[in-house]
């Protein structure tokens, strides 16, 4: 077939095993906008890109758009200005594409651009397979819609999901300043699974190199997986010179855990513990901070832990817990990462069940606090409460009732025992449109059984207190 010279064509290539039909616009005919014009447009460099979505074409075909062609089936193919192919959800933009038919590749130079499935890679030239669907493109530059990006030396791209970059960069941070980068001789991405893994990896911060790593594992999405976070380093006066390295465990769909060893020179090696779960009927958190006789404080074994929990076990019924423990006095202010942590002076111990229907409601709550400094509280074993919250109707009377039975004690030998306090009440909310008057009669009764009391005091004091209010109102409104 004779070489044929084409000005401002637009070809559709069917592929229809060795056979190939060319259809050409004439030079008058006007051409179809570019199918990625979004993403010639100039932005902020400062501002990361989004790769845009190509329209699929239908069928097994190729698209192909240039300012110039020179055509031959014995040779390749010569694409040259403004050179936009397309083929399935996969675009490339080049300034010369030089087509092979017999083998179906690809060889493009010039401002490169590929775009597919959310990933856009930019380099200077590129060479493709059309019929294993591979490519490669060298000198890259590349984005994807999971907001991160890098470079790299050679790109090859195995498949619609994966790749492999040599000599590369990468980091989800801005592309001009990154906060934080990875390089590594050699990169695998898969974008299918979310994860990626690298070789001879250098992390660096600020652009200071602070960790190498022979092989790593991580992820390139939100995903959740299993394995090492990114360590962290520190100094101070009471901790010495610091080091931490967070393994993360991904157990399943609803619970994890991270086990983090953190080294300080001048005290030993603490592990911080983190369990977390969810669950349809109760989701918690639980911490546990063990350090094996800690250097700076006689030797003694340091340990924190903390528990929050909520859950709804059975229909009406909810419970919570927030335990918080430390093995000393001084422990948050050796290990406090903030100034809450360090001027905290009690920390609670809490369990609460609760019972509720559409009338009533019951709770039992038990409370404690451990005290690092200041004075101590009493504590709350048990707590029982009742409280009735009947629907209450305008001009009828509506009784109410609320109670408590609690056990208070302290640590030391103060006066201390039981005290039962009932409130019944009933009302007659009248109310129309013009306002409201709320007549209320109640009754407080309040009793008390003591220990510890001094001498010549009533162990069993009581009060019964009646009272009446008036509560109204008028309502004053116009347009």
């Amino acid at each position: 077939m004779p070489a044929v010279r084409l000005t401002k064509i637009w070809l559709l290539f069917w592929l229809f095993g060795n056979q190939v039909v060319l259809a050409a616009e004439s030079v008058g005919m006007p051409t179809p906008p570019a199918a990625n014009s979004q993403a010639d447009e100039l932005c902020d460099p400062r501002v990361y890109p989004v790769v845009p979505e190509i329209p699929e074409l239908e069928g097994d075909k190729t698209q192909l758009q240039a300012d110039q062609a020179d055509i031959s089936r014995e040779r390749p193919s010569v694409f040259r200005g403004n050179v936009v192919i397309q083929r399935g959800k996969a675009q490339l933009e080049a300034d010369r594409a030089d087509y092979d038919y017999l083998n179906e590749t690809l060889d493009a130079e010039g401002n490169i651009r590929f775009t597919a499935n959310g990933l856009l890679i930019m380099g200077t030239d590129a060479h493709a397979d059309m019929k294993n669907n591979t490519a490669s493109f060298n000198n890259a530059l590349f984005y994807t819609n999971e907001r991160t990006n890098g470079t790299a030396q050679h790109i090859s791209l195995l498949d619609q999901y994966r790749l492999d970059l040599d000599q590369a960069t990468y980091t989800s941070c801005d592309p001009l300043d990154p906060d934080w980068q990875l390089s590594a001789t050699k990169v695998h991405l898969d974008r299918e699974t979310h994860q990626g893994n690298a070789q001879h990896m250098v992390l660096r911060f600020q652009k200071v190199p602070f960790f190498y790593f022979p092989y790593v594992r991580f992820p390139i999405s939100e995903d959740r997986l299993s394995g090492f976070l990114y360590p962290t380093f520190g100094s101070s006066d009471k901790l010495g010179a610091q080091f931490q390295l967070p393994y993360y465990w991904n157990i399943a769909p609803n619970y994890d855990a991270t086990f983090t060893p953190w080294y300080m020179a001048k005290r030993g090696t603490m592990l911080k513990s983190e369990f977390r779960y969810l669950h349809r009927i109760n989701q918690g958190e639980l911490l546990v901070d063990y350090l094996n006789k800690d250097q700076e404080y006689l030797d003694e074994n340091r340990n924190a832990v903390r528990w929050q929990h909520a859950g709804n076990p059975f229909k009406g019924w909810s419970t919570s817990v927030d335990y918080n423990r430390v093995s000393d006095t001084d422990y948050l202010l050796d290990f406090g990462n903030n100034l809450n942590a360090t001027s905290t002076t009690h920390l609670l111990q809490q369990g609460k069940a609760n019972y509720e229907t559409s009338n009533w409601q019951f709770s039992v709550n038990a409370q404690r606090y451990q005290t690092l400094s200041g004075s101590i509280p009493y504590e709350r074993l048990p707590q029982l409460l009742f409280n009735s919250h009947l629907p209450e109707l305008d001009n009828r009377l509506h009784y109410g009732l609320e109670g408590e039975l609690v056990q208070y004690a302290h640590s030391d030998d103060i006066v201390q025992g039981q005290r039962l306090d009932v409130y019944p009440s009933v009302s007659l909310p009248l109310r129309n449109n013009a306002g409201f008057l709320v007549p209320k009669l109640a009754y407080r009764y309040t009793q008390y059984d003591l220990t510890d009391v001094t001498p010549g005091s009533d162990p069993t004091p009581s009060r019964s207190l009646p009272t009446m209010s008036l509560d109204s109102g008028l309502v004053f409104e116009r347009d």
